[in-house]
């Protein structure tokens, strides 16, 4: 809450502010603490003197050592370094981490790189900051001038930065992107990147820069050294020929207006160290029995710093980082927690959370009992089962047989050998990660040292390998027990559960907040993740069930069972103490899944699928009704509407019935837009973008990975891999390309298949179109850092039949860049499902071994679509150039003349043609001959 009153010349304020001084102080408190450059500031270096072989850091003594010999000269504010480009540099050697110095300055997830430079625009990979490791090449931050790898690409002038992590090239999270503007010209810039855990603002003279920098981080990193002017890693490179002042990092975001007042006021004097500042506080909160607590702080000040929680006024033992997490929430109370932060120049006490446990309610754990599988008993009907008491979703049995029985904790337990492949899978029912809130426990006995990455409980799609939920052996044979959503969460157990030994393990998740307790206790581990949907369709034991079943499992198992809602503390001693009791009389239907409104994007046309899901002792009937009446034939717990039309509007309900009752489902509307498919020209024009920041090509509409399954003017596409991920990527400013193309933002950024082993890619749906029309298809396949021979095939896979010339399209995006629109396309002459659909797969053929090799920028669709000649031109040479428009592209056409439109003879022209092509489009030249003055074009 202060400000200092300053000499009026940021020369003379810096020369004060490295000798001792008496100074008067007058403090005043027009500017409020927030606003304080010095909030956050982790190291300064005015870089004004060489004393004895370093340079000094004005904030937290990370002195830098000063090689190769030092020469001062004039700087932007008072003096600077000069370096001479061959052998001088500044460096510091610190902590893989940020804790004990505040270095590595990216270890802090958020923070704002700030210098003054001045250099010459003819020199190449030439370093003014980098942060790496001086016995790993991989890991690199690099703020450097023009790039050699990318060649002539990149602009001299402007400022580089590579961002990569331990796994080398195919680590890299930023790929020599530029800014677009000026900062080596001789003259002095302002350069302060400010990064958001990879949301990055650069501001160059205090101007936001308009490039976008934004990227994915991915760990490891490990930086054990930053440096100015040159690049040290286990050899030195990339030495700086210029003069650079005034630089300084943040563990926060700096604002423009605090870039800004640095340019103008430069960093306030002095630089003094103060105790923890919070930024972030700890919070108060209401909490169920069994919850874990889970406080984090954030605090600015001098590093290292020490914590301390208390609890109730009372310190807890152990409890000594910015983080703590309180398991022993077992009783209703309320408690109070604050922590004391420390730091070389003081202590500072956060705010205090209040924090309420409620007591449980009554327990039951029939309450929304869906399938309980005691796994102490075999049935022999069609097929080996182990039966479901409450639900009748009995466990099909695989390779097994009563002799797979041993003593469980309730009576037998069933024993699993991964030898013989022995697993339990769900004939029936729906899977319990279906449920937003559920609960899974089971009892569990078997040895973690002999067995990795094996499944006890899992639920699976088998079309899609990418996707499941599962709880089992940890990769590293340990003792843990491995929980891991694909897509979400993928941690390990503090506590033991594979040690020889029985051990009760309950799952329970509320939308994302998992929580995993064995033997009753709430584990350590934090297992919150973001919840989003795995398409799961079977349940199984022992095993993980996709294309096949794999990672099989050795163990005894018992007392399995699945709630579709959240166990309370209390009631999961209770199943833990006296076991799971069988229902005695039969249970009546409860909806678990209710049917959901459709309203949103159904077009007419399509099919519309409504579900239920239920418990309830078996057989359960279901009986579907349309506006209140029954409709003939709906009587499973899908109802199916193809082909859509204006009367299938209505309101949809199920009444579901079993020997102990009924229960009707609520209401679930249908909407529809109506919607005719165009039958003639453009029908689709998609520019496949980078999720974060999408660069699309006027006219063109965007899909990204973020809304992937999109409508566009009821067209609908989706994008999926072929045994890979989908990623996407954007190569920024396409340097070096003509002017005269008009098609750079689709070829700078893509989505593709994310794996180098051939036959893997990505398919392409298109629905909603006209059904038996035939199209024109073009796409747009290419990246400028996929260096090295891509190779794939492309099939339109209604037919399998070859799109065009695409068996074996390729592309290196290290030479011949795009010279027109329409290169690196490819497509051909498509006809539409009897429903109005296309699917589009390309997979990897070879090229670059280990290298991804789908890629697609964009696609255009147009239906029943016709050559024609777009453009007449006489030239100089007295030659006709026709420029034509194929249906697709590299389409072969041929021409043909004539003496006059009609009533003559049409033959091929016997000289001239094509002398250029670029996609589907086409440029030829004929002579001029006065007997045959007519053209036409003609595919075979």
């Amino acid at each position: 809450m202060y400000e200092v009153n300053r000499l009026s010349k940021l020369k003379t304020m810096k020369a004060f502010s490295k000798v001792a001084l008496a100074l008067t102080i007058l403090i005043t408190v027009t500017t409020s603490f927030a606003s304080d450059l010095r909030l956050g500031l982790i190291s300064y270096w005015p870089l004004e003197a060489d004393n004895g072989g370093t340079t000094p850091d004005l904030s937290s003594g990370n002195n830098m050592t000063v090689v190769g010999g030092s020469t001062i000269g004039a700087g932007k504010v008072g003096s600077g370094f000069v370096f001479n480009g061959t052998s001088q540099y500044l460096n510091i050697v610190h902590d893989t981490n940020n804790v004990a110095t505040g270095l590595t300055i990216f270890s802090a997830g958020t923070f704002t790189l700030a210098m003054w430079v001045k250099g010459s625009s003819n020199q190449t990979d030439r370093m003014l900051f980098t942060m790496s490791n001086t016995t790993n090449n991989n890991p690199l931050v690099l703020f450097q001038t023009k790039n050699s790898a990318i060649g002539n690409t990149t602009s001299s002038n402007k400022l580089d930065v590579l961002i990569r992590n331990n796994s080398g090239g195919a680590g890299t999270q930023l790929n020599h992107r530029q800014s677009s503007q000026v900062v080596f010209d001789n003259t002095w810039h302002h350069i302060a990147w400010v990064d958001d855990r990879g949301t990055v603002k650069l501001y160059v003279d205090g101007s936001l820069d308009q490039t976008n920098f934004n990227y994915t981080v991915t760990q490891p990193y490990t930086f054990n050294t930053t440096s100015i002017g040159a690049l040290v890693r286990p050899g030195i490179s990339g030495f700086f020929n210029g003069s650079i002042d005034e630089v300084a990092v943040w563990e926060r975001a700096l604002s423009q207006a605090e870039v800004q007042s640095l340019i103008t006021n430069g960093m306030p004097q002095p630089v003094t160290n103060s105790p923890p500042t919070f930024v972030q506080q700890p919070l108060s909160s209401t909490n169920n029995m069994g919850d874990r607590l889970n406080f984090s702080v954030q605090v600015y000040g001098q590093h290292p710093y020490s914590y301390q929680w208390y609890k109730n006024g009372v310190s807890i033992p152990n409890a000594i980082n910015k983080t703590y997490s309180d398991t022993s929430t077992t009783e209703p109370a309320t408690n109070t927690y604050y922590v004391v932060a420390a730091n070389p120049a003081g202590s500072t006490q956060s705010d205090t959370a209040t924090v309420v446990i409620v007591p449980d309610v009554v327990p039951n754990v029939t309450a929304g009992l869906l399938s309980y599988w005691p796994l102490d008993s075999v049935t022999n009907s069609t097929t080996l089962n182990t039966p479901d008491l409450y639900s009748h979703n009995d466990l099909q049995l695989i390779a097994m047989d009563g002799s797979s029985l041993v003593p469980g904790q309730f009576g037998s337990a069933l024993n699993f050998d991964a030898n013989l492949q022995q697993y339990a899978v769900r004939s029936s029912g729906f899977p319990i990660y279906n449920n937003t809130n559920y609960t899974v426990s089971f009892w569990v006995n078997a040895q973690g040292l002999s067995q990795q990455s094996k499944v006890v409980f899992a639920e699976a799609n088998p079309t899609n390998i990418n996707t499941y939920f599962l709880m089992g052996t940890d990769t590293s044979s340990s003792s843990s027990m491995h929980v891991k959503i694909a897509p979400g969460v993928d941690k390990i157990s503090t506590r033991q559960v594979f040690d020889a030994t029985w051990h009760h393990v309950v799952w329970v998740d509320e939308n994302g907040k998992g929580r995993l307790y064995v033997d009753g206790v709430l584990d350590e581990t934090d297992f919150g993740y973001t919840r989003s949907s795995i398409g799961a369709s079977n349940t199984t034991a022992a095993a993980l069930a996709q294309a096949s079943a794999t990672n099989f499992f050795s163990g005894a198992m018992d007392e399995l069972a699945v709630w579709g809602r959240r166990l309370s503390y209390t009631e999961i001693q209770a199943i833990r103490t006296n076991g799971i009791p069988a229902p005695v009389t039969a249970i009546p239907p409860a909806i678990t899944i209710q049917p959901v409104d459709r309203t949103n994007a159904v077009f007419q046309g399509d099919t519309v699928l409504f579900g239920v899901a239920a418990s309830g002792t078996s057989p359960l009937s279901y009986q579907w009704n349309k506006n209140g009446t029954a409709i003939s034939g709906a009587t499973s717990n899908v109802l199916d509407l193809v082909n859509v039309q204006s009367a299938d509007a209505a309101n949809y309900n199920v009444v579901i019935t079993n020997s102990a009752g009924s229960v009707t489902s609520v209401v679930a509307h249908l909407t529809m837009i109506p919607y005719t498919p165009a039958t003639a020209g453009e029908v689709l024009k998609v520019d496949f973008d980078l999720a974060s920041a999408p660069t699309t090509f006027p006219g063109f509409d965007s899909l990204t990975l973020t809304k992937n399954g999109t409508n566009f003017n009821g067209v609908n596409v989706t994008v999926t891999g072929i045994g890979a991920s989908l990623q996407d990527r954007d190569r920024g400013a396409l340097a070096g390309l003509p002017a005269s193309i008009t098609q750079i933002p689709i070829y700078r950024d893509f989505i593709y298949a994310n794996s180098g082993g051939d036959a893997n890619g990505l398919r392409i749906l298109i629905e909603r179109l006209a059904p038996n029309v035939q199209y024109g298809l073009t796409v747009w396949s290419w990246d400028q850092g996929s260096t090295g021979v891509r190779i794939s095939d492309w099939v339109e896979a209604a037919t399998g039949v070859p799109i065009a010339i695409t068996n074996g399209y390729t592309f290196d995006g290290g030479v011949n860049p795009p010279g027109h629109d329409f290169d690196y396309t490819f497509g051909g002459l498509l006809t539409a499902s009897a429903s109005g659909k296309l699917q589009i797969e390309g997979r990897k053929d070879g090229g670059t071994a280990g290298q991804p090799g789908v890629f697609v920028n964009a696609i255009r669709l147009v239906a029943q679509p016709i050559i024609k000649i777009s453009k007449v031109e006489l030239n100089n040479n007295g030659n006709i150039r026709l420029t034509v428009e194929r249906q697709y592209p590299y389409q072969p056409v041929h021409f043909e003349n004539s003496a006059a439109v009609s009533g003559a003879s049409w033959g091929t022209t016997a000289t001239g043609g094509i002398i250029e092509e670029h996609g589907p489009i086409a440029i030829a030249e004929f002579p001029i001959t006065d007997s045959k003055m007519f053209y036409r074009v003609v595919a075979p």
